[in-house]
């Protein structure tokens, strides 16, 4: 009697499939399979400076990213690169304790990840971490689950994966390409040991923002991050137009608008920006564009230092000049954020004396040079469209 056998391609289909069932998708798979959900996040203090890199970030529903809060708070200004443009980011739920918050950009839709309880996860189980470090965006690193930590009722997830300074906030995953944790931090002094915060937080943050959504009831948690994020957006600057010879810029800040001019040395090797609002005419600051400015702004400093508030006052030899009005300058340094500039208080309506003068000089102190200081010249030529822009958009909201 004959045995009747499977026939050779169909034994080698089976084969494969287990093997396929036992070890997942290999890296090259996993990576193009999630790299779609893996953002990064930039943050800067003020509406002046280029965004810097702080992060990673995962999207976990179509509106929804899970981070990090000690990145979405880092800054008072958060974005998501997307391609080459920053988008505005909104904070929808905060856990500073669990380092676990959510963010959405509006009107940005995502391609989520499949996520797969924390809990479940072994020791000795291959990961894969995917986040942005050192701001190398969406970077890969193998590495195993070496470690399982319990904490606030869940499990963190410890990792030999290599991660650095800006992984925090990106997605661990198994070998089917499902998250399993949000990389948080690296031990200092202690080589491929990094920790995971578990999918069970997300999921638990993402019941509690759907929650508040579908029922219109207020969460403590979710309204005070609601109040930043609408606070952030009131925050928001743009750029309204660029006017005349001399590119005189009009920006808006919620409902403040500004008056923005460039100013240079001779060989235009210095760079400074000169701000002020039409709401305080007789207030100028001025702000470095390069870090030649910025050295030769701190050389000018003399004596000592004075504490307002959240900012230090120092007493430079630099001065504005406005044909025979005279003016001395402070430099000003943000005690928290470290920003630097200059500010002066003048007795000038200054819109009217550009208009009329079209122009104003800083001189800087430089004692390396012949006349022991750089005159740097701020044109205006332009401040009239400006000025009737402002008229037109800003006036009426002020």
């Amino acid at each position: 009697m004959k045995k009747n056998k499977l026939p050779t391609i169909f034994l080698i289909f089976f084969i494969g499939l287990s093997v396929s069932t036992a070890w997942g998708l290999n890296a090259q798979q996993i990576y193009s399979k999630v790299k779609p959900s893996i953002f990064s996040l930039y943050g800067t203090n003020s509406q002046y400076q280029q965004p810097r890199i702080l992060g990673s970030a995962v999207a976990v529903t179509p509106n929804i990213l899970a981070t990090n809060c000690h990145v979405a708070l880092a800054r008072q200004y958060l974005f998501m690169k997307d391609k080459s443009q920053f988008k505005t980011v909104r904070i929808v739920y905060k856990n500073r304790q669990r380092d676990m918050c959510l963010i959405m950009v509006p009107g940005h839709i995502f391609d989520p990840v499949k996520i797969r309880g924390s809990e479940k996860v072994g020791i000795g189980e291959d990961v894969i971490a995917i986040g942005n470090p050192a701001g190398i965006e969406r970077t890969l690193s193998k590495g195993i689950i070496s470690n399982k930590h319990h904490r606030y009722g869940s499990t963190l997830l410890q990792t030999d994966a290599s991660v650095s300074r800006g992984s925090s906030g990106g997605g661990l995953f198994d070998n089917e390409g499902d998250l399993i944790g949000i990389i948080t931090l690296k031990l200092r002094g202690a080589d491929n040991i990094a920790l995971a915060i578990p999918t069970e937080w997300i999921q638990l943050a993402l019941k509690k923002v759907n929650t508040q959504t579908s029922n219109g009831k207020k969460n403590t948690n979710v309204t005070s991050t609601q109040k930043s994020a609408d606070n952030q957006k009131k925050r928001v600057t743009k750029r309204i137009g660029v006017y005349g010879a001399d590119q005189v810029i009009l920006l808006k800040r919620g409902s403040t608008c500004i008056f923005f001019a460039h100013g240079y040395n001779k060989t235009k090797t210095l760079r400074f920006d000169a701000l002020w609002s039409p709401r305080q005419e007789g207030f100028v600051m001025i702000f470095p564009r390069n870090i030649e400015s910025y050295k030769v702004m701190r050389d000018s400093i003399k004596g000592g230092s004075q504490t307002f508030g959240n900012r230090k006052y120092y007493a430079t030899r630099n001065i504005l000049t406005f044909n025979q009005h005279i003016y001395r300058l402070r430099l000003y340094q943000q005690v928290k954020s470290k920003r630097v500039g200059m500010v002066s208080r003048t007795n000038l309506h200054l819109s009217r004396y550009l208009l009329r003068y079209n122009a104003f000089i800083m001189q800087i102190y430089a004692p390396g040079t012949f006349a022991g200081h750089i005159n740097i010249r701020f044109n205006t030529k332009g401040l009239d469209q400006a000025i009737k822009a402002y008229e037109k958009e800003c006036k009426n909201t002020q």
